[in-house]
């Protein structure tokens, strides 16, 4: 059947994630932006023990994560989600995937203003690096029908062949198809001053 003409759009992303190998020297970026005209609920993360529950090899120790605004002022940093109940409630209300009480792993829910902002994941103990993954939910109590939405994700962080690939994950939610542009940018890096941009 086609859809209702009247019914609001809810078509949104809910979701939005990168994965990169993180050391001390390359962290993991990801940027996003909160659109709208109030205040949005969301679930940051930065995950690396808990990855080798899902068969990746060599997962970051000790993900830390640092919210960052567009002017630069530092909002939130984490090095061990504790296992803190309400924390664990939020995963669960997002539909994240549950982490053990006494991971290494980073969590934070925060109350963000419409912006620009940026989720860094770093080595915590500068040690030898791994994998890890960077995630942003929605955890508003009605996403799909609030005016303030994510509207972009960007990641910035090593990227190789095989294993050591940046991915790139997002979750479409409501009740219509989303129309979204993806890129994957290299050389057009360099007049921002980003060395060592991947050619191709």
């Amino acid at each position: 059947s086609l859809p209702n003409p009247t019914a609001p759009r809810t078509d949104r992303l809910v979701n939005l994630s990168a994965r990169a190998i993180v050391d001390p020297t390359h962290p993991l970026s990801a940027g996003f932006v909160v659109a709208g005209t109030a205040t949005k609920s969301l679930v940051l993360r930065g995950i690396g023990p808990a990855l080798a529950s899902y068969g990746v090899a060599n997962p970051l120790a000790h993900p830390q994560i640092t919210l960052v605004s567009t002017s630069g002022a530092t909002l939130a940093v984490n090095a061990g989600w504790g296992g803190a109940s309400a924390l664990a409630t939020a995963f669960s209300q997002v539909g994240a995937f549950p982490l053990p009480a006494n991971s290494a792993d980073s969590a934070v829910v925060e109350q963000l203003s419409p912006g620009l902002y940026t989720l860094r994941v770093t080595d915590g103990t500068a040690d030898a690096g791994g994998a890890a993954l960077a995630e942003v939910y929605d955890a508003s109590i009605d996403p799909l029908g609030q005016s303030q939405k994510l509207v972009n994700l960007s990641a910035l962080g090593q990227a190789g062949a095989g294993t050591s690939a940046l991915i790139g994950g997002f979750v479409v939610a409501g009740n219509e198809p989303k129309s979204v542009l993806i890129r994957g940018v290299g050389p057009a890096l360099a007049p921002f001053g980003v060395t060592g941009v991947l050619s191709n």
